[in-house]
């Protein structure tokens, strides 16, 4: 309720407001309110008497003393009667501005966020706030009360407040992208140090990986965890866990990134073309946006033309006016004896390309320029190979295999072919022939096209396990006639 003087001698009486704090200042906060009845006059009316005389007012102008005490007029009266608290009023107008800043942005995806019932719809959000303004402006044909105000006052504060943003979900692949330089979040090949990249390769591709109730991210493009805030270079065990938090400035849309490490802030950089650490937020450099990648890069030689694959996630085959067997085919492979020797044979896949599965790959067409990748749209799931599959792989880089021999794509002397590896780290998202000890090493792969087997036979497997050089250092697959370095050895072959 509010306290407005009214003139009952006047027709058109004047009002004004009673001001609480000049009347209780000093002394006489004792107050005594008189009923008072008028011909005529329906409201509650009353005469207000302090410890200093009548509550009225002197003028619209008034001063302390002649506006709070006058015991000249006793004819006028206080009429009270219900009034819309102006605090409310204000509250359901903060909290509607406030909700007007997530129209757009409640939804299930990254950068989203989530009402606090969770079937709350943007289309909901928008329809509230739309009611609210008309209550709060007298446009929506009920007439205000405090009720009322306080009915949008709970339903904001119930069905809508308070707002998170979404997490991102394990198993999918994200990019991240900082708020100062625009940039991607990405592996280097040249340092454990993440680089800033404005590019969309498969360097810039991480997987969130669950690990025991924590986060960790997977970098797609070197196989490597992150480690130190700021590198790209660790085995899972020893990777730092990563929380994904609401942007420390309220900045709506991005996230703050933080790791386990004693500088746990994720910096983009000001220099725009690294990835630094931060002990401490700064809202111009720790805020970064994430993107969840729905095309997986695959990178490719398009001069070899093929290539090999260990995906990450499922992925879509012929589909709709998706067609991937116009960018990559898919060939997974089985030791089987084609006339007389031991090979492994290649078939094509038709449909989806199951994730965690080693493919030959095989271009066709639709490679990006600018970061050498074919785009293959990512599935929601897949069904497993329709047969036996010898390719393996891992996700993550790994040391080569002590047991047995690894067999990897390679490309040497003009002939592609699958040869032993002697590099030291075999790394992830590629695949590779595990053979195990004791195994018969196969001779060679051939393709089977729609059933039909296409002898490759220039593509051969060093069958001997041998590495052999020429004598300027190159690697060969076979050695012709001369002088060459066979397993460390300088070898004549006549």
């Amino acid at each position: 309720y509010k306290l407005e003087l009214k003139e009952s001698t006047s027709g058109s009486p004047d009002i004004y407001n009673w001001n609480p704090a000049l009347a209780q200042s000093g002394a006489g906060k004792l107050y005594t309110f008189e009923r008072v009845t008028l011909d005529g006059v329906d409201e509650l009316i009353v005469r207000i008497e302090t410890g200093r005389g009548k509550l009225g007012p002197d003028s619209t102008s008034p001063t302390d003393g002649t506006y709070v005490y006058n015991n000249k007029k006793a004819d006028n009266y206080w009429i009270i009667e219900p009034c819309v608290s102006p605090d409310l009023v204000m509250t359901l107008y903060g909290l509607k501005n406030l909700a007007k800043k997530y129209e757009g942005r409640v939804g299930t995806g990254v950068g989203q966020y989530t009402a606090n019932v969770a079937e709350v719809t943007d289309e909901e959000l928008v329809g509230m706030n739309a009611a609210a303004t008309d209550y709060i402006n007298d446009a929506s044909g009920k007439e205000k009360d405090n009720a009322g105000v306080q009915h949008f006052i709970d339903a904001y504060n119930g069905r809508f407040f308070p707002f998170t943003i979404n997490q991102p979900t394990p198993g999918k692949l994200y990019r991240f992208k900082g708020k100062k330089s625009k940039k991607y979040m990405a592996s280097s090949s040249s340092r454990n140090k993440m680089v800033l990249n404005a590019a969309n390769g498969i360097e810039t591709v991480f997987k969130l990986v669950e690990d025991n109730g924590n986060y960790k991210l997977l970098n797609c493009g070197n196989g490597y965890f992150i480690t130190n805030t700021h590198d790209a270079s660790a085995l899972k065990a020893n990777a730092n866990t990563i929380t994904f938090n609401a942007s420390e400035s309220s900045s709506l849309g991005y996230y703050t990134i933080k790791t386990s490490y004693s500088s746990p802030y994720i910096y983009d950089d000001v220099n725009e073309t690294e990835v630094d650490r931060h002990g401490s937020y700064d809202a111009n450099y720790c805020d970064w946006t994430i993107e969840e990648v729905t095309y997986l890069p695959v990178p490719i030689n398009t001069t070899v033309g093929f290539g090999t694959l260990y995906s990450p996630v499922d992925l879509k085959g012929v589909c709709g006016d998706y067609a991937q067997d116009q960018r990559l085919e898919f060939y997974y492979g089985t030791k089987q004896d084609v006339g007389g020797k031991d090979k492994l044979v290649l078939t094509k896949l038709t449909g989806d390309i199951p994730a965690k599965t080693g493919f030959i790959v095989r271009y066709k067409g639709g490679v990006n320029e600018t970061t050498g990748c074919v785009y293959m749209k990512i599935a929601d799931s897949a069904p497993a190979l329709p047969g036996r599959n010898e390719l393996t792989g891992k996700l993550e880089t790994i040391a080569k295999p002590d047991n047995g021999t690894v067999y990897t794509l390679q490309y040497l002397d003009n002939t592609l072919g699958l040869y032993k590896y002697t590099g030291a780290t075999v790394k992830g998202g590629k695949a590779y022939y595990h053979l195990a000890d004791g195994a018969a090493v196969p001779m060679g792969f051939v393709f089977d096209f729609e059933g039909q087997t296409t002898g490759v036979e220039s593509i051969e497997v060093n069958a001997d396990n041998q590495v052999i050089y020429d004598l300027s250092g190159r690697r060969v697959a076979k050695a012709g006639k001369g002088l060459y370095i066979i397993n460390g050895k300088k070898v004549l072959v006549k």
